[in-house]
């Protein structure tokens, strides 16, 4: 998995699982099978992607939408 930041890429061995158990729920939100992101690098919400604040698209899946919209709103 790579983990991608402000400043650089990490190369790592963990599960999307896993890293979602060990990053704060509160700070973090799944939006697909492939991607989790800040809550607060998100610029704005689409029906489906996200738009990052360094002009990144992200996709968000149907399965993960309700939460998605759900945890943006409580930001």
């Amino acid at each position: 998995m790579k983990i991608f930041t402000a400043e650089r890429q990490y190369l790592t061995h963990l599960t999307m699982k896993r890293l979602e158990e060990v990053l704060p729920a509160g700070e973090f939100v799944r939006t697909h099978k492939s991607y989790m992101v800040a809550l607060g690098q998100i610029r704005s919400v689409k029906t489906d992607n996200l738009l990052l604040g360094n002009e990144v698209n992200i996709p968000v899946s149907d399965s993960y939408r309700a939460e998605v919209m759900e945890r943006f709103r409580n930001f």
